[in-house]
């Protein structure tokens, strides 16, 4: 029975308002209905743990234009089962739960020079640190519907993700038990989505926890849900003399800090988020620029200032789309890897 229930688990996802279970009288074998709230109905789908698979976990059975109709056809369903040697089990609701509605974006990200950083925070002991090789830096969201949108930090403008790698890696996410959305600040580099921090995941908001115990709950979440943790960077403690190894030609082109005390930067309020200061440690300094989509994904980079071309990156239309009133702060490294790439103003 924990088998058959673990193997149904797959196709949970964040719109699911409504589950049924019933079991077969050996208990070895489990049909699970359950109704997915969609933009203009409700849909049954069917998932029965002997014939589903990861990659076609359920099977639709009918939309209905409300809950109570499609919970209906569940019921009837239900009768039939029980007359073929089922017995129900349980059921439970799941109110849809839009967490990246009213979001404000109240953190600051300052770039810095790791020499002017250690000046002026030499002192402290409290600052943590996750390793940068560079890359695109912004808020991706996933809502109640499962739709994964892109957002570069402090702008509202927000990009949905449809059939692309980035985001097939981020709804892997939806696997964690009893996932209802989720806020989280990303890195992209190369097509690879890296997670820097969460506001919201799963199933709660997380602005009450230090940086650590947000960390940790997420990590924690993942290891439960069996997913890898290999997508979240992991913070580490160093001292600020430490973050004078960075290297802009090394792997570690960079260090995002913060204090441990720190709030994440997007939460439901200003005043909840007041300490949600951090910033890019990096060697050398900065140049503001902006991004100007060409054509199969070229994209010029070009002075904020003059409007001059500098150089090319290799990005996906949805970022230039996400990011098209935005200015950078961009530190290019290496011809090989994408730069850090920062929210700068907007």
């Amino acid at each position: 029975m924990k088998t058959a229930r673990a193997k149904l688990s797959v196709a949970f996802v964040p719109n699911v308002v409504y589950v049924a279970d019933y079991v077969s009288q050996s208990g070895s074998q489990m049909v699970r209905f359950q109704i997915v709230a969609l933009d203009d109905c409700f849909e049954v789908q069917r998932i029965d743990s002997a014939t589903c698979s990861i990659n076609d976990p359920y099977k639709k059975v009918a939309p209905f234009k409300s809950l109570y109709m499609a919970k209906q056809c569940v019921r009837e369903d239900g009768i039939a089962l029980e007359q073929n040697g089922y017995d129900f089990y349980e059921d439970a609701d799941y109110p849809l739960c839009d967490c990246t509605a009213d979001i404000v974006h109240v953190g600051e990200c300052e770039p810095v020079n790791c020499f002017e950083f250690h000046s002026k925070h030499h002192g402290h002991t409290d600052l943590v640190a996750q390793p940068l090789s560079g890359g695109i830096h912004g808020i991706v969201t996933i809502n109640q519907y499962g739709h994964v949108h892109l957002a570069a930090l402090g702008c509202h403008n927000r990009t949905r993700l449809v059939n692309c790698s980035e985001e097939l890696q981020v709804k892997r996410l939806m696997a964690v038990t009893g996932f209802r959305g989720a806020i989280l600040e990303v890195v992209i580099e190369n097509r690879e989505v890296r997670v820097l921090d969460a506001a919201y995941f799963a199933d709660r908001w997380l602005n009450d926890m230090s940086f650590p115990k947000r960390v940790s709950y997420v990590l924690n979440k993942l290891k439960e849900a069996g997913i890898s943790t290999d997508m979240f960077i992991k913070p580490r403690i160093l001292a600020p003399v430490e973050l004078l190894k960075v290297n802009s030609e090394g792997f570690v082109k960079g260090y995002m800090v913060r204090k441990a005390s720190s709030k994440p930067c997007v939460g439901q309020s200003v005043e909840s988020n007041a300490e949600a200061t951090q910033w890019v440690v990096m060697a050398g300094q900065g140049t503001p620029v902006k991004l100007v989509t060409a054509i199969r994904d070229k994209t010029n980079v070009l002075c904020a200032d003059t409007l001059q071309f500098l150089y090319d990156l290799e990005l996906p239309n949805y970022v230039c789309q996400a990011y098209r009133d935005v200015i950078f702060l961009a530190k290019c490294d290496s011809q090989f890897r994408l730069p850090i790439v920062i929210n700068y103003s907007c």
